[in-house]
């Protein structure tokens, strides 16, 4: 009896554009006009992937970068938003959460 070759959803970082599998990434998601990290990566509604690099992480913080994740999600987003975003997503790298889930 043969094993089937089990197959992992890859996804997209919208910053950079690095494709890796969707446990390697953070998902926010858009979700009855509500904006957050979703670290379980299982919420429904519109979701958005970021890798772990630094320069995508500070990129949710410029102009450009609110822009690209306010498309993504097809959401509008303030700068407040985005900025507490990028606060809870360094909360978790320092706790060591992510690809949890």
């Amino acid at each position: 009896m043969r094993k089937k070759n089990k197959s992992y959803p890859i996804r997209t970082c919208i910053f950079c554009g690095r494709k890796d599998f969707k446990k390697n990434l953070i998902r926010i998601t858009c979700f009855q006009q509500k904006i957050g990290l979703d670290k379980r990566q299982r919420l429904p509604g519109r979701g958005a992937y970021i890798c772990f690099r630094g320069e995508c992480i500070e990129k949710l913080a410029t102009s450009k970068g609110l822009k690209r994740l306010a498309r993504a999600l097809r959401q509008p987003l303030s700068q407040e938003t985005a900025l507490a975003l990028r606060q809870e997503i360094e909360e978790v790298i320092k706790r060591g959460e992510h690809g949890k889930g």
